[in-house]
């Protein structure tokens, strides 16, 4: 019997220490995150308040301009419509160094908004996502082309149009009035009108009737354009030198190869001279513009009157297909020989972004029977749907070196800690926040109270060895004298 008396007593013991020891242990501990700047101390812990807490905590349910931080700055990380708990380290830490070790590319996102809600999901080239039940492919990231608008602008569109041997469909952007050439012999001409009246009666009737070639006079950077070819038409340039149109051959498409031409005549310095002058040639001459997009082998002609739909015709030889109304990101209808382009844009007053500004990143999503494009951070609707896409910084893999600060302000120990370790100083374990897309620059530290280390450990270990050995003696003197 003295033996199970013991061993009762010594279970009900250790049951007490540990039920002590779990509320000592609810009580300290304490998760929060702790901002560092470069060479500045902190020592402020906070936490997005809950209403309940533990009774160590220093501020509770405080807006961030009441937080007691060392350094001011880290109020601008917080949510200023939320309220927060924080708790004061017994030291302070200071970020005396910043080692980038590994940096990873952007990730591209894509914000989902319609009638379930709105969805974020990362996104890559080649993948499929659905959107209201219809698949769509995934081409990009990459360079974004196309419009934006300005009011002092002219009309602008931006088609996108299969390319030969491209994985995916590019972008071109069209200004009114001119003709867009592409090496593939399609020619296009976007053309804005007051009204579908108007954009309709525009068409031509034939290729015939169609103003097939331009020309123009280079001086400095600029072209003075001539919209036809009309024998007499003369320019005078700044240097007191003429221009002249003098006669034209093959202007016309008669679905045989032509070769197109135009004689120019010029007076310099009261000497006069006169040469013909190609497509190609005008390439490379200093003073010559010449072109003929209207001979093509394949026309498209794209006339708008609003900025959500236009009126599409292609003539491919002499043969003109019926006009097509065109819906915003719609696919022209498949038909052999023809491109099944898209329109994208469609502004009645804006700008070309020039191809060169590479860091406009651009999404472009297509679907059986549509093409979307998407610049980065440009919002966009189709049907009852809104799409976002959004590129956010990969955080980086860093190391960090910190130095410990007691609260009389000299330093201790230096602490070194890298992205996907831990360290622990007293009572606190440290390790950096991986979510943290600034880590260049700053730290951001995940900072929890686990009661532990040597001080801790030893002074429960003593205490419950004291404990025991209090039990165990009681028991050897009643056995002594004979109590059972």
């Amino acid at each position: 019997m003295p033996r199970l008396r013991l061993f009762t007593a010594m279970l009900y013991t250790g049951a007490v220490l540990l039920l002590c020891g779990y509320v000592y242990y609810a009580l300290l501990r304490y998760d929060g995150e702790l901002f560092l700047l470069p060479q500045q101390d902190e020592s402020l812990v906070v936490r997005e308040s809950t209403g309940t807490g533990v009774l160590s905590v220093l501020q509770r349910s405080a807006p961030p301009d009441a937080l007691l931080f060392n350094n001011p700055a880290a109020r601008k990380r917080l949510d200023s419509s939320r309220l927060y708990d924080g708790v004061t380290l017994p030291f302070s830490l200071r970020l005396e160094s910043v080692e980038v070790l590994h940096e990873f590319p952007a990730e591209a996102r894509l914000v989902i908004t319609g009638k379930g809600g709105e969805r974020e999901q990362n996104i890559r080239d080649g993948t499929t996502l659905l959107i209201d039940g219809t698949p769509w492919d995934v081409h990009g990231p990459d360079s974004w082309r196309g419009a934006i608008r300005n009011h002092q602008g002219m009309p602008m569109a931006t088609i996108i149009l299969p390319a030969e041997g491209a994985a995916a469909a590019k972008p071109l952007p069209l200004s009114n009035g001119v003709w867009r050439m592409l090496p593939s012999g399609t020619s296009l001409l976007f053309q804005w009108y007051d009204n579908e009246a108007g954009a309709r009666a525009a068409f031509p009737e034939n290729r015939e009737s169609i103003n097939a070639c331009a020309w123009g006079v280079r001086e400095g950077g600029q072209v003075h354009r001539f919209d036809a070819i009309r024998p007499g038409d003369a320019l005078t340039l700044g240097d007191g030198s003429r221009v002249v149109l003098l006669e034209s051959r093959d202007l016309r498409y008669t679905g045989a190869p032509a070769d197109p031409a135009i004689r120019i005549g010029v007076q310099r310095d009261g000497v006069k001279s006169a040469r013909w002058v190609t497509p190609e040639i005008a390439k490379t001459d200093a003073l010559v513009q010449f072109t003929c997009p209207g001979l093509a082998e394949m026309l498209i002609l794209i006339h708008a009157w609003r900025e959500d739909e236009a009126l599409v015709q292609v003539f491919q030889g002499n043969e003109a297909r019926p006009v097509h109304r065109h819906a915003l990101f719609e696919k022209l209808p498949a038909d052999p020989g023809i491109p099944g382009l898209s329109v994208d844009q469609i502004l009645r007053s804006g700008t070309e972004v020039p191809p060169q500004q590479a860091s406009i990143q651009g999404l472009l999503l297509e679907s059986e029977v549509r093409r979307v494009l998407l610049r980065e951070g440009e919002r966009r609707r189709v049907d009852d749907t809104d799409l976002l896409y959004r590129r956010e910084a990969a955080p980086p893999e860093v190391a960090y070196t910190f130095r410990v600060i007691s609260p009389a302000g000299s330093a201790g120990k230096t602490l070194k800690l890298r992205s996907g370790d831990q360290v622990r100083h007293g009572s606190w374990v440290f390790r950096i926040q991986p979510a943290h897309r600034d880590a260049a620059k700053s730290a951001v530290l995940v900072a929890q109270r686990i009661p532990g280390g040597w001080a801790h450990n030893t002074g429960l270990a003593l205490f419950a060895a004291g404990t025991l050995g209090f039990v165990y003696q009681r028991f050897r003197g009643r056995q002594g004298r004979g109590e059972d």
